[in-house]
């Protein structure tokens, strides 16, 4: 059973990894059409915030809640897979 739990921990955790990934920069695609390509750069320099905060306006302004979703959808499924890997 341990076995089990082991493997299914560390592909729910690349899974989420990649899920956090995809939504990051389908978060900055959005934000480099909506403002230019400088902005979404910029995104990419203060990432904390990009990974935060613009979904969170991309959900709200823009009415797209597919980046947030996929993003925070990603964390929360890692950390119940990290959980899953210490017991």
């Amino acid at each position: 059973m341990k076995k089990v739990l082991a493997i299914v921990g560390i592909l729910g955790i690349l899974i989420s990894a990649v899920s956090v990934i995809v939504g990051v920069i389908w978060t900055l695609r959005i934000i480099g059409d909506q403002w230019g390509t400088a902005m979404a750069l910029l995104g990419v320099l203060f990432f904390p915030a990009t990974f935060s905060l613009l979904p969170w306006y991309v959900g709200l302004v823009l009415g797209n809640w597919g980046p947030l979703a996929l993003l925070w959808g990603g964390v929360f499924a890692m950390g119940i897979c990290q959980a899953l890997l210490e017991t």
